[in-house]
């Protein structure tokens, strides 16, 4: 059976080189935590996140993108090795 997070208990964060994409993503979601930085190489640890959500990075250098969600994701049966 699928079981459902409620989303006051998700934690969200998002990241950007822009400082001007940053104040509009933050405007619009207050709750999340915004961190200005690359996101082919993120500052964060290996096996970090349950979930990456990639909006437009794809498009650009789409090897890059897979290589860092591949590194920040979280171990586990959701992973194709």
């Amino acid at each position: 059976m699928l079981e459902i997070t409620p989303l006051n208990s998700i934690k969200v964060i998002g990241v950007d080189l822009s400082q001007e994409m940053l104040k509009i993503a933050k405007a619009k979601i207050p709750n999340a935590l915004f961190i200005r930085a690359d996101a082919y190489n993120s500052p964060f640890k290996k096996e970090v996140f349950d979930l990456v959500l990639s909006v437009t990075m794809f498009e650009h250098e789409p090897e890059k993108v897979l290589n860092e969600v591949h590194r920040a994701l979280k171990s586990g049966p959701h992973r194709n090795h």
